[in-house]
């Protein structure tokens, strides 16, 4: 069986594509897909059929003037003169389509054509950087104080945090503030939608692309855009960027601020079609050249062509929240540190009277709390952190740790919990929405990342006064606050940060510091987040 667990698209086969251009073969579509529209509008032949795999209600219909029909309809052509394209989601029902298809014949598949993966060239790309600088040079009416935030989905990282904190400074700034993301289903309550709309921010949600089938082809202004950047965005891109274009064209915001990279693309191509004046894009912690596999669509080498074209069209600025991630962004893009500004991240902190979590857990309201809040991925080296707090607990028995997140290592890391001696004293506890309620419990927060920009769980412990211990890396260096009972320790010297723990907690400092937390008030407040975005775009009038 083919392994498609991580493949959105087969590799493209030049010989069945060239036979079904000539006309050799025919094309038939197989799954009536949300991204059918999409499809049908970048392929360069045409579909005699689409096939519901499932024969249901749908055959016997007509789509986008193409016939829906059930798979038995395969009996009536030789294997050599048709290719199925999968249109349904490949890596959840490939193996099973692949698997129905071979009961008809050995008929060969592909997935849809976009011509930016399957025959990506330098032409192409000069063409839609032409496309974008002439389209630059348009500007539509906007409302003065309108801004637009896009963020792909507002789940529980620190992107959408940040993204969240920058909405509430903005109101406090006097903005109307709307933000553009894709509803996340898996979700049944979503905290930051709450917290948004008790600020008065408009929510819009992109709307599938199924949803928008009766109106794709009757929107005077998006079905031309469609046809433009068809060739060059994958069709989920294309729908976000025509879907936040129009919601754009209706508002006319006079800002867009998009973080994290699909949405940088979204956002920006739909601002720079809709006319907008200023727009800002926000990187990652470090390139996406150091950790690639964090890229959802848009892969690497288009990204850097996308963003180095960005920085050099008037009223764009691209952004990240650390100076390690300036030094990481310009290294990627050949730029100039220089020429990528830094806005550091933004906390609010409250904290929460009660050990509630301790109680839920079991542990003693007198117990020493060790906690890690991380996602459980390669660059916060989540099993070291493991090592680390259980080499302290052998020296520390009344004390317990507590490991909030969750990630691709999960499995790793409960099973080297297992190995250790203390790991009755070990929580692993999932990811968490009341995040100060569980920080106020602990005595310290400790953070083993290999790789960081501005870590929001350190601003977030430094904010309501827990000191921190965590490794001396550069995104670290710009956030902790070290003359507050912080300390940073050179990754990898894992026995000297075993010995600065068990310092911190047998002192008779304070738990909570009252330095530490008017400081982090002083510079780090939404308000200050939203000042200093909204002066990127005053230094780029300026020329600085």
């Amino acid at each position: 069986m083919l392994d498609l667990s991580m493949k959105h698209a087969l590799p493209f086969d030049a010989l069945l594509h060239q036979e079904l251009l000539s006309g050799k073969r025919k094309a038939i579509a197989w799954g009536v897909a949300g991204n059918l529209y999409y499809h049908v509008l970048q392929s360069p032949y045409p579909f005699i059929a689409i096939i519901d795999g499932l024969n249901g209600p749908q055959v016997g219909q007509v789509l986008f003037d193409i016939p829906i029909v059930g798979p038995n309809v395969l009996d009536n052509y030789p294997v050599e003169e048709i290719v199925i394209v999968i249109f349904s989601d490949l890596q959840q029902f490939g193996g099973q389509i692949i698997e129905q298809l071979a009961h008809y014949g050995d008929y060969p598949y592909i997935t849809p054509y976009v011509e930016a993966t399957c025959q990506p060239s330098e032409i192409l790309q000069q063409k839609l950087e032409r496309l974008i600088r002439d389209r630059r040079t348009h500007r539509l009416p906007q409302v003065v104080q309108r801004v637009v935030l896009y963020i792909q989905f507002l789940v529980k990282g620190g992107a959408e945090r940040q993204m969240v904190l920058l909405a509430i400074g903005l109101r406090q700034l006097g903005w109307e503030v709307h933000l553009i993301s894709v509803k996340n289903k898996e979700l049944e309550v979503n905290h930051w939608e709450a917290l948004l709309r008790t600020h008065g921010v408009e929510l819009y949600f992109v709307p599938s692309a199924r949803e928008c089938w009766p109106n794709l082809q009757l929107e005077e202004n998006s079905y031309p855009l469609a046809n433009q950047l068809a060739p060059f965005f994958e069709p989920g891109l294309l729908h976000c960027i025509l879907t936040a274009y129009r919601y754009m064209q209706r508002v006319q915001p006079k800002l867009v601020i998009a973080y994290l990279e699909d949405g940088n693309v979204i956002a920006s191509m739909a601002a720079i079609f809709a006319g907008v004046e200023q727009i800002i894009i926000s990187g990652r912690c470090v390139a996406p050249s150091e950790f690639p596999e964090y890229l959802a669509v848009y892969d690497e080498p288009r990204l850097a062509a996308y963003y180095r074209l960005m920085t050099e069209l008037p009223g764009i600025v691209l952004s990240v929240n650390s100076m390690a991630g300036a030094q990481s962004y310009a290294r990627w893009l050949n730029l100039s540190e220089s020429g990528i500004p830094v806005v550091k991240n933004a906390v609010m902190a409250k904290r929460v009277e009660g050990q509630v979590p301790l109680q839920q857990l079991g542990i003693p309201l007198s117990a020493k709390i060790l906690m890690g809040i991380m996602r459980l991925s390669p660059e916060k080296s989540p099993c070291r952190f493991i090592e680390v707090v259980s080499s302290v607990l052998a020296k520390q028995p009344q004390a317990h740790v507590i490991l909030i997140g969750d990630g691709p290592l999960r499995p790793e890391v409960t099973a080297c919990i297992a190995q250790q001696p203390c790991r009755d004293r070990i929580h692993l506890v999932g990811v968490k929405d009341n995040i100060f309620e569980w920080l106020s419990c602990a005595n310290l927060l400790i953070s083993t990342s290999s790789h960081e920009g501005m870590s929001n769980v350190i601003l977030e412990a430094q904010a309501i006064g827990c000191p921190v211990v965590a490794t001396d890396i550069p995104g670290n260096r710009e956030t902790v606050l070290t003359e507050f009972s912080c300390d940073l320790i050179p990754y990898g010297e894992w026995d000297l940060m075993v010995e600065k723990i068990v310092s911190l907690l047998m002192g008779n400092g304070e738990k909570t510091s009252v330095g530490l937390v008017k400081k982090m008030s002083e510079h780090y407040s939404p308000l200050i987040l939203a000042e200093k975005t909204l002066a990127l775009t005053n230094k780029q009038q300026t020329g600085e």
